[in-house]
């Protein structure tokens, strides 16, 4: 199986460089460089071990005529899964790093990277829009890639994000070949100091030595087969049917050179027992769905739901997480009057009682799993997000409704939760704001969404077993306060004057548009504030209200 996923990569990637250097009149550079980014990205997740061994298998393979734009590619899919990057933005960055490196070839004589021109400004000429912003970034620094010695352009404050991801990959394509420290060193000599922890997470994995590594020794040849975090999967020398893998945290194997993939593919099935052993171990380490959250936070939300609750078991299931579980202890000690320290999780329980304690909970796991990936607005999307649920807090402490301080945070929460998921916005460097209709999240972007704000912040409320007043206060959304659901309008008027607020202190310089002014006042009206209130609202989140700098663009 993962032979062949291989072999069906390397004919894709023939077919895809072959068709960017020919440019017939049908191609479509953006969509056959992402096809490829998706591809190898895909490929890489689902099989990192192959993907480590792939990399210096490639230009083994014979039928393979250009294999700098894959082998780029695939160390981009790799480091970029390693570095959390947001799928979306990963699959584009390593597309337009395949396209881009489909103009070059490289003179190992002189060990510089050659592009030819009339190809070059042929792909370049398909990267118009604004949704290709990303690509033209990537495109623009390709004159430095063909300079001697070009990671010393890291160095340049001016290189932003994707061109960073550039240089380091191309860099390591053509100058790692046994040991990956030694290829890594002049990209940590030489770049900016804010990429260092990005540099570090390499050290440690992938490693050094990359999977596919032969090296004599007095006993025969040793091989490694396969790399975790901690630990090396070494094959002794055998003629046994099933030779044993040996696991060690450290080698001193020094690689005479790296065999081709059908080979560590044949020795793979031999170990058929450790390569099951590792076929969990995912480069991103562990991945959380957003769709859904765990079944042991599913378990405690329907116990906060029953009538019957047991306290002395539901702290039980708490402790089974243990981040907030000791999160919980540290707020009920600054929390309760005396400031007494709270050693156990019953006792914060009963400080907070069981509804405030599953609204954080929830809230705590939500914000976990929207915040997991890294793309270049998600400062921004985190800083409405945090803003908005903050403001809805201190509304709702200071109105009777039913929504306590925790739950409007996270009915707000659950209302922003779609731009975390919107592909568009993965690999845009400004936030496309809509500075209309401020109270209405559908109103949210200037872009077109194949579905509603409200669908799908109801559906992931749904899907998190949040109450039904929580989901039908989210379906409100694209009225006007005043015309909410009667039972809802306090509690809607909450969450709406939350985000109007937001989104206007954060991305509104000028004057309200007419339908946001009428909110407003319909949302004091229903609330019963006094516009005095909303200047000590926007003094509370004041250290909230900027819009962070894309500088990884």
């Amino acid at each position: 199986m993962v032979e062949s996923a291989y072999q069906t990569l390397i004919q894709q990637s023939q077919r895809a460089t072959a068709a960017l250097v020919r440019q017939g009149k049908l191609l479509n550079v953006p969509n056959t460089g992402l096809a490829m980014g998706k591809q190898v990205v895909e490929f890489a997740r689902q099989h990192p071990q192959a993907a480590l061994v792939a990399v210096n298998a490639i230009r083994q393979e014979s039928s393979l005529t250009y294999p700098l734009p894959l082998k780029a590619a695939l160390i981009m899919a790799i480091l970029g899964l390693r570095s959390q990057l947001n799928d979306h933005y990963l699959q584009h960055l390593t597309g337009a790093t395949f396209t881009l490196l489909s103009a070059a070839s490289y003179h190992r004589d002189t060990q510089i990277l050659h592009f030819e021109p009339t190809v070059l400004a042929g792909l370049k000429k398909h990267l118009g829009g604004p949704q290709l912003a990303l690509w033209r970034s990537v495109f623009s620094v390709g004159k430095l890639l063909a300079q001697p010695n070009f990671h010393r352009y890291l160095a340049n404050p001016a290189i932003n994000y994707p061109q960073w991801w550039l240089i380091c990959c191309s860099h390591l394509s053509i100058r790692f070949s046994f040991s990956f420290y030694a290829a890594l060193r002049p990209l940590a000599l030489s770049g900016n100091v804010r990429y260092e922890a990005t540099l570090r997470q390499w050290l440690t994995y992938p490693g050094d030595i990359w999977p596919g590594a032969q090296a004599p020794t007095e006993s025969g040849k040793h091989t490694v087969m396969y790399k975790t975090d901690s630990q090396y999967g070494v094959l002794p020398s055998s003629i046994a049917p099933t030779p044993a893998i040996e696991w060690k945290t450290d080698i001193a194997l020094r690689p005479s050179h790296y065999i081709r993939f059908n080979k560590w593919a044949e020795l793979t099935a031999k170990t058929h027992q450790a390569a099951q052993q590792i076929a969990a171990f995912k480069f991103e380490g562990r991945r959380y769905p957003v769709s859904h959250p765990p079944r042991s936070i599913i378990t405690i939300i329907d116990m906060l739901q029953d009538s019957e609750l047991d306290i002395g078991r539901l702290a039980a299931e708490l402790e089974q997480e243990p981040a907030f579980a000791d999160a919980l202890k540290h707020s009920a000690t600054l929390d309760n009057r005396l400031q007494l320290p709270v050693k156990e999780v019953k006792q914060a329980v009963l400080t907070y009682g069981t509804e405030r304690v599953g609204d954080m909970l929830v809230l705590e796991a939500l914000m976990q799993r929207l915040t997991q990936h890294y793309f270049p607005l998600g400062a921004c999307c985190k800083n409405l997000l945090v803003t908005s649920a903050t403001l809805a807090s201190l509304i709702a402490a200071q109105v009777p409704s039913r929504l306590s301080a925790q739950s409007a945070a996270l009915v707000s929460t659950f209302s922003l939760a779609p731009v975390f998921t919107l592909p568009a916005l993965k690999i845009l460097a400004r936030f496309p704001h809509n500075a209309q209709r401020l109270f209405d999240v559908n109103a949210l972007l200037s872009l077109k969404t194949g579905e509603e704000f409200v669908a799908y912040a109801a559906e992931l409320a749904a899907n998190w077993h949040q109450p039904k007043i929580h989901q039908a206060i989210i379906r409100q959304f694209g009225k006007m306060p005043a015309q909410a659901s009667p039972g809802l309008q306090k509690e809607f008027a909450v969450i709406s004057l939350s985000l109007l607020l937001s989104r206007k202190w954060l991305f509104v310089s000028g004057q309200l548009d007419e339908a946001s002014i009428e909110a407003l006042r319909q949302c004091l009206h229903i609330l019963k504030l006094k516009p005095e209130f909303i200047a000590h609202l926007q003094a509370q989140v004041s250290s909230s209200l900027y819009t962070p700098i894309t500088h990884r663009l």
